[in-house]
């Protein structure tokens, strides 16, 4: 159990955070650009960041519930209009409940990501990209040679901060899939939790928490090791 906990909550770290940074720095290529509505878009794309992770738990729950929400009755709509069966298990099925987990997570996160890389944009001068366009650039390598390693600063620092928060996810488990089917999403910090305030072994629960520690440790000194390379600044 101990290692199946493990194991997902490295899923959940490293799969919220890919997900959070591809989709949060498309969004804010998107919100950077001038279009009719824009500081309206940017708040909208702010509020789930507004909630708390309880209160986007219930939401992920009601949206990803397999008979009442939106999700299942769009399901069963396409079902009858394709003569086949369509249903994915998103909370009852240890394949997918994971998966399940990151997306709820990242709805709420994601505009953390969108805010931080967007301002990072922002303070990109123009000058640059006229350069580039002048010189025949398109619009795909000047994000690539321009824009990406001009934010690896700002990405490595957002990263780190949700990769960080993600090693001590418990809240939206708890409220969806209670750390199943089984043990399927059960993370660290709900197994020290269970293990301490459930069984009463505070020994197990304090060797666990060194464990998640350790986990902590040498993924941030990996990741700063690895960005300190990568990173112009750090040169």
């Amino acid at each position: 159990r101990l290692h199946s906990a493990v194991r997902n909550t490295l899923i959940f770290v490293i799969g919220g955070v890919i997900v959070q940074y591809v989709v949060g720095f498309g969004l804010a290529l998107l919100l950077n650009q001038p279009f009719l509505g824009r500081n309206l878009v940017r708040v909208i794309f702010l509020m789930p960041m507004m909630m708390t992770p309880v209160a986007a738990a219930y939401t992920g729950r009601m949206m990803f519930d397999s008979t009442i929400s939106p999700l299942a009755q769009f399901q069963r709509t396409l079902s009858s209009a394709l003569g086949t069966q369509i249903a994915a298990p998103w909370l009852t099925d240890p394949a997918w409940a994971p998966f399940t987990i990151i997306l709820i997570d990242s709805w709420q996160w994601i505009p953390f990501m969108t805010l931080l890389l967007l301002a990072g944009m922002q303070v990109i001068p123009d000058e640059i990209d006229e350069a580039a366009r002048v010189d025949g650039a398109t619009t795909w390598q000047i994000i690539r040679k321009i824009t990406f390693p001009i934010l690896l600063p700002i990405s490595a620092t957002v990263i780190l901060i949700r990769a960080l928060e993600i090693f001590k996810i418990i809240d939206v488990i708890v409220v969806t899939t209670g750390g199943g089917p089984g043990s399927s999403t059960e993370s660290l910090t709900m197994y020290i939790f269970t293990t301490a305030l459930t069984f009463g072994n505070f020994g197990y629960a304090a060797a666990i928490s060194y464990i998640l520690l350790v986990c902590v440790i040498v993924f941030a000194t990996t990741f700063l090791f690895l960005m300190r390379r990568v990173t112009p600044s750090a040169n």
